[in-house]
């Protein structure tokens, strides 16, 4: 069910190129999604975000990122999925862990 929606999300929302090429060599969003998400493939999720501007290639960059205890380049992706309407970034996005030390210490105040 969840593969269903994301395609369909993907479909309505990002690009036009549907091309599905073989050897994890992606030429649009839904094959860079595609192969990231199935083979666990990073950089034809980075590809998916920075390239097709997909959102939730972001996201799942993001989040991989925080996996590896990388929170500054986890909060920049997240804030990259966040911008580009895919809400569950935002939700990660201002989470207190993420946040970069000088907001959560209060250098905003």
């Amino acid at each position: 069910m969840f593969k269903l929606v994301l395609f369909l999300f993907c479909l309505l929302n990002v690009g036009t190129s549907f091309a599905y090429v073989e050897n994890n060599n992606c030429t649009s969003a839904i094959s860079c999604l595609k192969n990231g998400l199935e083979d666990g493939n990073f950089t034809c999720l980075m590809k998916a975000c920075d390239t097709y501007k997909s959102p939730i290639g972001c996201h799942e960059v993001g989040v991989k990122y925080k996996k590896r205890g990388k929170d500054l380049d986890a909060f920049e992706y997240l804030k990259k999925g966040c911008k580009l309407g895919f809400y569950p970034s935002c939700n990660l996005v201002t989470a207190p862990s993420l946040l970069p030390r000088w907001i959560r210490a209060g250098a905003l105040d």
